[in-house]
């Protein structure tokens, strides 16, 4: 397989930074083009943004130019602890073995706290509601 790195997480994201994969990456930036001078250095900065250069020209994943969440800081979030605070239901069994991944499990007697951690967060499941008209 082969592509420009963008700051997309595919799935050319995942065999280049997945060794359990079994892909081999073989890097090439524009620089490696024996033709490559400070003539076409300088237009290609001219023509591009930071990150297009950073993905085009450096062949580097870097950030995605658009979305919602900076991926660099959801990539981070992504490597503090896997937890959860209850029981596991067989449904999220069931999808957490196919992560091969386990959550450290913390359930708390009730009326004990559990403690001070700056990385909890909670999910919220929105439930649509039609409303009929008349």
């Amino acid at each position: 397989m082969s592509s420009t790195p963008t700051g997309k997480r595919s799935k050319f994201y995942e065999a280049c930074t997945n060794k359990k994969l079994g892909y081999n990456e073989h890097y090439h930036p524009s620089m490696h083009n024996p033709n490559w001078d400070e003539k076409m250095e300088a237009e290609f900065r001219a023509q591009l943004s930071d990150q297009g250069y950073v993905h085009e020209i450096l062949a580097e994943f870097g950030t995605q130019d658009t979305g919602v969440f900076d991926k660099d800081k959801v990539d981070l979030a992504c490597s503090h602890e896997f937890y959860a605070y209850e029981k596991l239901s067989p449904i999220q069994e069931d999808r957490i073995e196919k992560l091969g991944v386990k959550p450290n499990i913390y359930v708390y007697e009730k009326g004990q706290r559990a403690p001070i951690n700056p990385f909890r967060t909670m999910g919220v499941k929105l439930i649509p509601i039609v409303l009929k008209t008349r």
